[in-house]
């Protein structure tokens, strides 16, 4: 089977043409790519699709009344809608530092979520 990829692993955005086999869907071979991580990509998001995610959590006692958020590592992108939607019933204290922990293991992924910024209490 074919099929199409736009790959994200450099500025190019190289249109990939991706081969996988018709009866177990893996990954057999790319064309398109003008460098080698457009074939590590393509293979990547063929047989293990993953991506950052990158959210936002209520935060109380601080300036601002959101606090953006990050995971640690890529989670596989068929858990991302459902990671995103757990963050929204995720309500934390200030202050908070940089890279604290806000949810570990984020729907059984094994993945933390950590703070993407340092917010101090209102008072400060």
């Amino acid at each position: 089977m074919e099929s199409k990829l736009i790959c994200i692993s450099c500025p190019r955005g190289c249109e990939l043409l991706v081969q996988t086999d018709e009866r177990t869907d893996a990954f057999i071979s790319v064309e398109g790519n003008a460098c080698i991580r457009g074939s590590s990509f393509a293979e990547a998001e063929v047989n293990h699709p993953e991506r950052m995610m990158t959210s936002v959590v209520s935060i109380r006692g601080a300036k601002h009344c959101m606090l953006p958020v990050i995971s640690r590592r890529p989670l596989p992108k068929g858990k991302l809608v459902e990671a995103v939607r757990a963050m929204r019933s995720i309500t934390v204290e200030a202050p908070i530092r940089e890279g604290d922990v806000i949810a570990e293991d984020i729907v059984g992924t094994g993945i933390d979520v950590v703070a993407a910024r340092s917010l101090s209490c209102r008072c400060d």
